[in-house]
């Protein structure tokens, strides 16, 4: 067994990880963040223990993709959306999401996480507008 531990300012405390957040538009209030991310500079082993119900969201039908354990340096975050219950598409409008971040951080399997209201497709515009507006070398773990 193991045993969690809290990090006194956040993961921006561990070398080699990197965080920021931003608002692209899914709250109205510009002062609460919706969109950020964790990024490693080294892989890291990701296990899951998923759901077994087969309306499981977009996001984890897009993870199970890489299969239940692999290696990745890459989660992309959002709030005020699940994209849970919008099949296919919600998957698809993962992989164009994820295709903007830049390439020169050499992102390995990277996911995606949403939590939010059901039944409606992300904003792709506003996800990939906030992805413009990320620090990438930042370790905000606050705005994260």
């Amino acid at each position: 067994m193991f045993e969690i531990l809290s990090l006194k300012n956040g993961i921006a405390n561990v070398a080699g990880f990197y965080c920021d957040g931003v608002n692209c538009g899914l709250r109205p209030d510009e002062s609460q963040g919706d969109l950020a991310f964790i990024r490693s500079d080294k892989l890291c082993q990701i296990t899951a223990t998923y759901t077994t119900n087969r309306f499981a969201a977009a996001p984890i039908k897009h993870a199970l993709k890489h299969g239940k354990s692999f290696e990745g340096n890459f989660v992309l975050m959002n709030a005020k959306n699940a994209n849970a219950m919008t099949g296919q598409k919600g998957i698809e409008d993962i992989d164009e999401i994820l295709s903007h971040i830049p390439q020169e951080l050499n992102v390995v399997n990277p996911i995606m996480s949403s939590t939010g209201v059901i039944g409606y497709r992300l904003p792709k515009e506003k996800i990939i507008n906030g992805i413009k507006k990320l620090d990438f070398s930042a370790k905000e773990s606050d705005r994260a």
